[in-house]
């Protein structure tokens, strides 16, 4: 499917999705945008993962760290992917 997720997101239901991916554009406030979209799309015991959690992209790691609910662990992989479970 190619759309934005300003387009998506809405047709979705709340809490009806395994995990998102997320990995567009790179800036605070596209991130922050997807993040807050999508994050209530996933259920309880899925996960939220995306791409370019690094210095490069001071953004991401920024909406990324604002997003997770009380401290929740962000784990990171190979290649600046990044992912919590959402409880």
């Amino acid at each position: 499917m190619q759309a934005t997720s300003k387009d998506v997101a809405p047709a979705i239901e709340d809490g009806t999705l395994d995990g998102v991916f997320i990995d567009g554009c790179h800036y605070y406030e596209c991130v922050e945008e997807d993040l807050r979209m999508w994050v209530p799309k996933v259920r309880k015991g899925g996960f939220i993962a995306g791409h370019d959690f690094s210095p490069q992209w001071p953004g991401v790691v920024r909406a990324v760290q604002e997003f997770r609910k009380n401290g929740q662990a962000v784990w990171l992989g190979m290649d600046w992917m990044y992912w919590w479970w959402v409880d």
